[in-house]
């Protein structure tokens, strides 16, 4: 199962990259809502185009938990 996430996770960070420069794109905005969706969304954006090109805004929902902002926080901080 490992080595199937890995070729996933390898697929979805060239599609992220190749489709980013393919029009011109270098840098990304995500919006972190401290669930599962954007924390992957930020991995593999991170992972496409690196560290210092993708930029993290802390949007948790008005319903949130308290401790979905600490996650997001948590990714930030990665």
């Amino acid at each position: 199962m490992e080595l199937l996430n890995q070729y996933v996770e390898k697929i979805l960070v060239e599609f992220i990259r190749n489709e980013m420069y393919r029009i011109g794109i270098t840098k990304a905005v995500i919006g972190l809502s401290g669930g599962i969706d954007s924390a992957v969304s930020t991995h593999l954006s991170v992972k496409a185009l690196g560290n210092e090109n993708v930029t993290c805004l802390l949007m948790p929902y008005k319903t949130s938990s308290p401790e979905s902002l600490t996650d997001a926080m948590k990714i930030v901080k990665i």
